[in-house]
């Protein structure tokens, strides 16, 4: 009888307890074995990774953990998020391109990354730009690499500001792109029209269809 794969909020609470202990070594054998046992990676971004990105920085916050705690738990994620999206990856086609960055002065980019493996996954060329990109360094580019999406990840609401600044820079070009944004920041679709943006996805597992809605397959 073929093994069953365990359900998503064990993985979720096991994960936790990992990077909270610390025990990256732990963690990052949770993930693997759980992608091993047939979990969608997708699944694994949605429902085990962001909430508990959610939950470490909300203990953060509350001073629970130290800042040391939130880094380790951020960047042992991120590191996965890069190892498991090469389950997705597929070669570009259609012709279409995305460029993925964080708002100016986000350091949060597991969001992006996320995203970057999900849209891999669909076939789309990406360029996946990081943390606290200057705004005229990703309008510039976008500006040579006429892209047909740019998407923005913001997690603190300190940084909505500049992310309005980069929609609005982003949309004067000659050929602007579709905006789309996500992240913790924007509580829902009216606070990312405030921006100026033209999409908001609720999670980075929301993204590529609501993107693909806008934005087909040639």
């Amino acid at each position: 009888m073929a093994r069953q794969a365990p359900q998503p909020d064990r993985i979720r609470d096991e994960y936790l307890e990992a990077v909270l202990e610390p025990d990256p070594f732990r963690a990052r054998a949770i993930a693997r074995d759980a992608a091993a046992s047939g979990i969608a990676v997708g699944t694994l971004y949605a429902e085990v990774f962001a909430p508990v990105l959610i939950e470490v920085g909300s203990r953060w916050e509350s001073g629970a953990i130290s800042v040391a705690h939130e880094h380790l738990a951020a960047e042992v994620t991120a590191s996965l998020v890069s190892e498991l999206a090469g389950r997705l990856r597929l070669a570009p086609e259609a012709g279409r391109l995305a460029i993925v960055a964080c708002s100016p002065g986000e350091r949060h980019c597991v969001g992006g990354q996320m995203l970057t493996g999900l849209l891999e996954g669909e076939a789309w060329e990406v360029l996946y730009l990081g943390a606290t990109l200057p705004v005229e360094d990703l309008v510039a580019l976008a500006d040579s690499e006429v892209p047909d999406v740019v998407a923005l990840s913001t997690t603190m609401r300190d940084h909505l500001p500049d992310a309005q600044a980069t929609v609005e820079a982003l949309q004067s070009l000659a050929e602007p792109p579709l905006v789309a944004v996500g992240g913790q920041a924007y509580e829902s679709e009216e606070a990312a029209h405030r921006i100026g943006a033209d999409l908001w996805a609720p999670t980075a597992l929301d993204a590529p269809a609501l993107i693909r809605e806008r934005v087909p397959p040639a």
